[in-house]
């Protein structure tokens, strides 16, 4: 080996030395934008979570109305009976609505 290997080696590790100092930069900043990712990943979770609990909650607040309205009119058919009104077209028709909109009558 001649002199101007051995510099030509220093030189080649020094290179060396700095472009694995970049690489490790560079790992930390993806490290952070993966980071940054899972936490938005996360909030987006937690979002699309309280969602479906309210609908949910808007389908049993639905049902219960359902079924409020629905012994209301069975309580008002009792009244009417004697003018000809016909709970079982109600009582159709109600189910109908019930099971397009998923409720359990």
């Amino acid at each position: 080996m001649s002199e101007s290997d051995g510099a030509d080696m220093g030189q080649v590790l020094a290179l060396l030395s700095d472009v694995l100092t970049g690489l490790r930069e560079f790992q930390q900043q993806v490290d952070g934008q993966f980071a940054d990712v899972g936490r938005k990943f996360a909030d987006v979770d937690r979002q699309f979570a309280s969602i479906r609990q309210e609908f949910a909650d808007l389908r049993q607040d639905a049902g219960d109305q359902i079924a409020s309205l629905r012994q209301e009119v069975t309580t008002y058919h009792g009244s009417v009976v004697g003018h000809g009104t016909l709970i079982t077209e109600m009582d159709a028709r109600l189910g109908r609505i019930e099971r397009h909109l998923g409720l359990a009558a």
